[in-house]
């Protein structure tokens, strides 16, 4: 990897496990051990909605630390996902306001979720093409905003049908614009990842309400998608189940070696974001930054 301003080191900040009266002062032991980056989260964006003063305060401390914001988590979950047939106009105002707080930041990337909740709803799932159109329509409708401010919308990569490597490129592919690209997730990809797994580790309900019983593993995510990749989530894994764990940890089955030389080849990375959940894993700041210089060379 290059210099920090080409490929950055970005951090997620624990918004959902540290209350409002810590996370200034956990946001400042990251910066002591040297994060130059924080995420900008979903959790973040939502409240911004509600509590437009909440973006000057944020701003003023991350001032005060030193830090920036580059990245941003965007919108995401029931409420916002793209592929949402409920509220379905409101989720895209949402989105766009949520944009614009984002240009305030500075902000590069936006990461969204296709969205798997109408997918595994029962007893009336979703019909593919029904989501597709959901989710195009939404691409449609913010994209336009994303290229006016100059925030590249960033389509994930999960374990669910309708985010599998193929939608995302469905979807890139679909719009053809320098302005909608994607965010690689290790994690979802590992969980994916056919070599050596064993399909009767993975719960029933993966198997019987995720995939319908029709399981389709995947040979290389990061080959399909390494040409659009414009951010990456990394975090570890034992293979079967979302642990969000810090890269080496707790059992994670990631090769991070060959990762992250591949990583490195794809033409148009600008960042990397930690998206482990090191916040509950008894770690240090320190820790959390010396694993991210190792695996980035800067250490």
């Amino acid at each position: 990897m290059s210099t920090e301003e080409e490929i950055r080191v970005s951090h997620f900040a624990a918004w959902n496990v540290v209350p409002d009266c810590l996370i200034e002062n956990f946001m400042a032991e990251l910066a002591a051990a040297g994060a130059k980056h924080i995420t900008l989260m979903s959790r973040q964006l939502a409240r911004m909605l509600a509590e437009p003063e909440y973006a000057a305060e944020l701003r003023r401390v991350l001032e005060k630390l030193g830090l920036r914001m580059r990245d941003a988590h965007g919108l995401a979950g029931p409420l916002y996902d793209l592929d949402i047939p409920e509220r379905h106009a409101e989720l895209i105002d949402e989105h766009r306001r949520a944009l614009g707080f984002c240009a305030e930041f500075g902000i590069r990337t936006y990461t969204v979720h296709v969205g798997a909740a109408p997918w595994c709803r029962r007893p009336d799932p979703r019909d593919l093409e029904e989501l597709r159109s959901n989710a195009l329509d939404t691409l449609e409708q913010i994209l336009p905003e994303a290229e006016k401010l100059g925030i590249i919308l960033a389509v994930e990569n999960s374990f669910e049908p309708v985010n599998t490597p193929e939608e995302v490129l469905f979807y890139i592919r679909r719009f053809e614009s320098p302005f909608l690209r994607c965010c690689y997730d290790s994690g979802h990809a590992n969980i994916m990842d056919a070599h050596r797994k064993d399909p009767a580790k993975y719960k029933e309900t993966f198997h019987h309400i995720v995939w319908r019983d029709n399981l389709v593993l995947e040979e290389d995510a990061l080959g399909k998608l390494s040409s659009h990749i414009v951010t990456c989530h990394l975090h570890d894994n034992c293979g079967y189940t979302d642990d969000h764990a810090l890269p080496g940890t707790n059992g994670g089955t990631v090769d991070w070696k060959h990762l992250m030389e591949r990583l490195r080849a794809c033409p148009n990375l600008e960042s990397i974001q930690n998206e482990s959940n090191f916040a509950v894993q008894h770690v240090t700041a320190r820790e959390v930054c010396r694993i991210f210089e190792t695996l980035t060379g800067k250490s």
